[in-house]
């Protein structure tokens, strides 16, 4: 890929740009950060300062945008719930919810009225294991398509992965017994882990 770099005043930047042909063409602008890091996140190295900003055509496409920023800070589900005391994360589980009692609750009520919804609808609900042997997700074609983001292990000689689907177990579920045509449309539901 050809490298490109794009003057702006006196600065230069490497990257695909383009930047603008006109900085006065930018009416409306606010800076929104400042912070430093490290060049090539090495200590070793020369501290940059990193600032970040957005700009707009118009004042008021930038007071929209800045009022909808300030809506999605009020709404962040990461504070809210560590404000309300609903899950935490730790470095242990990284990027998976513990869920405490006061989370448990809505976990649960939401199930609960996914149970019923589903159970309105025909659906019969099953429940598979987290962990599958590979020739699975092989033979489901998953393995092909997603081996580099599952999680896998060894046990007794054999490849077992985390699922990462509930298909291929659902249609195990199904497979494990013969069916007539008058039980179709035959409904299966699952809950994600």
């Amino acid at each position: 890929m050809p490298l490109s770099f794009y003057r702006q005043g006196e600065y230069i930047d490497m990257c695909t740009g383009p930047h603008l042909t006109y900085t006065k063409t930018l009416k409306a602008f606010k800076l929104t950060g400042l912070s430093g890091a490290y060049w090539k996140n090495d200590s070793k190295n020369k501290m940059l300062t990193r600032i970040n900003g957005t700009a707009f055509a118009t004042s008021h496409e930038l007071e929209e945008f800045l009022k909808l920023q300030e809506e999605a800070e009020r709404r962040d589900h990461r504070k809210i719930g560590k404000d309300m005391k609903l899950f935490m994360f730790s470095d242990e589980g990284p990027g998976f919810p513990f869920f405490l009692p006061n989370g448990m609750i809505i976990k649960n009520a939401l199930l609960e009225y996914w149970r019923e919804l589903h159970r309105e609808n025909g659906y019969q609900e099953i429940s598979t294991p987290l962990i599958m042997n590979r020739h699975l997700w092989e033979t489901s074609g998953h393995w092909a398509h997603y081996k580099d983001n599952m999680y896998a292990t060894r046990i007794d000689d054999e490849d077992y992965c985390i699922k990462l689907l509930n298909c291929p177990g659902a249609v195990m579920v199904y497979g494990s017994e013969p069916h007539s045509y008058r039980e179709l449309p035959l409904r299966f539901a699952e809950v994600g882990t």
